[in-house]
């Protein structure tokens, strides 16, 4: 890595307990289901922010080994929501899940419309 993503243990920001603040959480899970669309997408964000392709390789790895929690901060950072301030921002890649359980009676839990 080439610093250009900040550790996530370390990434606070020093006007975050400034006095009158409203602090939120947001959890945002992700499926990631194209890693390439991902990396490619990753790719062109920093290549718009100045980044030479040999330093976008050096920080999302090359396309057929996306750094897909490399990616994800590509394209989530910087973020910018109108009168807010990140605080902290983690990405954890947890890997390949498991297929949801059956729900009992066999039948198949149902995709939130």
């Amino acid at each position: 890595m080439m610093g250009i993503f900040p550790d996530p243990g370390n990434f606070r920001n020093p006007f975050s307990h400034e006095s009158g603040d409203v602090h939120a959480d947001v959890l945002l899970h992700i499926a990631v289901r194209d890693r390439a669309a991902l990396w490619r997408a990753a790719y062109q964000r920093l290549l718009a922010a100045g980044l030479t392709p040999e330093e976008i390789t050096a920080c999302i790895g090359p396309v057929e080994d996306a750094a897909v929690d490399d990616c994800l901060y590509a394209m989530l950072l910087p973020l910018e929501l109108p009168g807010c301030i990140p605080t902290d921002v983690t990405v954890r890649n947890l890997g390949a899940m498991p297929p949801p359980a059956p729900l009992p009676h066999g039948r198949a839990p149902e995709r939130p419309r």
